[in-house]
């Protein structure tokens, strides 16, 4: 018996539109789309928003059954996508039909990294992605460069814990030790204090909140002549420092820029949620400290074998997704799923709520490293513009783990809702943790 053929996706009336953009868009633009706004964060996480939208967008996906559904967003005719046949065929032509610079991204990227890979498409896609795999080497799990790499996390992580305060670690500390992580492994070791490298960044990605009316940047030209001096000088050992030449549809400096952004506040977050998440379940502590010992991290490749490790990453950032939602845009008229798409229209991937979809997620609020993998999922997103740095992103956080739960246990300070066995909860604010470090008993 054949599937019925769909001709057309169910719309939202108009006020189920204009409820799904107060619950869902609005939130997560005032909290910051390029850089988070703290206070605002903060409240509403303590007004429970993220759960809001969850439950909004199963009620809706119940009364309008299928795999996409159209929405107004701000008069915007948008397409909603949540089963994983239409997330696999947008993720499979992206980069083509469907570009990943909606007028928003665009707009904000832009204000601090213009031209780079992440808003293009086409040919300038094409270009700017076969530069960033040379200097990224997808696919090989372990870089070129990777041992390199390893004494910098070794080297911070180990500075990190002697300068802790009363054996307190913090969101603040653990953010500046990746920070310093991050411009060594891009730089090189001359970068290691510049943190006014970082701070220019930040005012940037801040300023592009607003999206709309941006003006030049007064942090814009030092920022970028700072990036210049070091890609020119570029420093043995540094990914600067395997650059290929560049044609005339690529920006060097603006690629680069991107690895900054990626490589510094979304690597520690992911990274100290993983720590929660492991530190406040005993079994999974005790697994991944059974695979610490098993495989002793003193090389790049006894990092790359922590599997354990990596799935407790991998699930924590299905569950807290730094990357709440994100946008394509059709670049000519296609089909999606056999139905119409206009030229120019925008669709939206939530994937707050994709990754814990209770039709489709078993057991969606759980904790479960062992969680197969699939186009549902997008932590590094997929298909043919998954982040060329996942490879790279993924050592990285496992050797910052690793080497903090080498000859430490961490105990949440914080208030938090994670309790062995609990599901999970909607939120886990990476600003507000702490941890008390204690030794590790023989």
């Amino acid at each position: 018996m054949t599937a019925p053929v769909v001709r057309e996706f169910p719309e939202l009336s108009l006020p189920e539109s204009v409820v799904f953009t107060a619950v869902q868009i609005a939130p997560n633009t005032l909290a910051g789309l390029f850089s988070q706004r703290d206070n605002l964060v903060k409240v509403f996480d303590s007004l429970g928003t993220d759960l809001l939208a969850s439950r909004l967008l199963a009620d809706l996906r119940a009364a309008h059954p299928g795999d996409a559904l159209w929405v107004r967003v701000l008069g915007d005719r948008t397409l909603l996508v949540f089963g994983e046949p239409l997330l696999r065929e947008v993720l499979d032509r992206s980069g083509g039909d469907f570009a990943s610079d909606p007028a928003v991204k665009l707009r904000g990227m832009s204000h601090f990294q213009p031209e780079a890979l992440t808003i293009s498409h086409g040919e300038k896609w094409r270009a700017r992605r076969a530069f960033a795999e040379v200097a990224l080497s997808p696919g090989s799990r372990v870089h070129p460069l990777a041992p390199q790499f390893l004494s910098v996390v070794q080297r911070e992580i180990a500075v990190m814990k002697d300068e802790a305060r009363a054996y307190l670690l913090d969101w603040s500390q653990l953010e500046g030790a990746v920070e310093s992580i991050a411009r060594q492994v891009i730089f090189g070791s001359r970068a290691r204090d510049d943190r006014d490298l970082t701070a220019a960044l930040h005012a940037m990605m801040a300023e592009a909140n607003q999206v709309h009316g941006l003006r030049k940047s007064r942090h814009f030209d030092p920022f970028y002549r700072r990036v210049a001096h070091y890609v020119r000088t570029a420093e043995p050992g540094s990914l600067v420092s395997g650059l290929p030449p560049v044609s005339e549809e690529v920006s060097a400096l603006t690629q680069v820029t991107h690895w900054v952004f990626a490589m510094s506040g979304t690597l520690a977050a992911n990274v100290f949620r993983t720590l929660a998440v492991i530190s406040g379940q005993p079994l999974v502590e005790w697994q991944v400290r059974d695979e610490l010992r098993s495989a002793p991290t003193r090389t790049a490749s006894d990092v790359d074998g922590l599997k354990h490790l990596e799935s407790c990453l991998y699930e924590s950032m299905r569950l807290w997704p730094t990357t709440p939602m994100f946008g394509r845009r059709a670049t000519a008229a296609t089909t999606l799923g056999g139905v119409p798409i206009p030229a120019g229209t925008p669709l939206l991937v939530v994937n707050s709520f994709n990754h814990r979809d209770p039709v489709s997620v078993p057991e969606p609020d759980a904790f479960v490293p062992s969680r197969p993998a699939g186009y549902r999922f997008n932590q590094f997103s997929n298909g043919r513009q998954s982040c060329p740095g996942r490879d790279l992103a993924v050592f990285l956080a496992k050797a910052i783990l690793a080497e903090l739960l080498g000859d430490c246990r961490f105990v949440g300070q914080a208030q938090s809702s994670i309790a062995d066995g609990e599901p999970m909860p909607a939120t886990l604010n990476h600003s507000l943790l702490f941890f008390a470090m204690e030794p590790v008993k023989s």
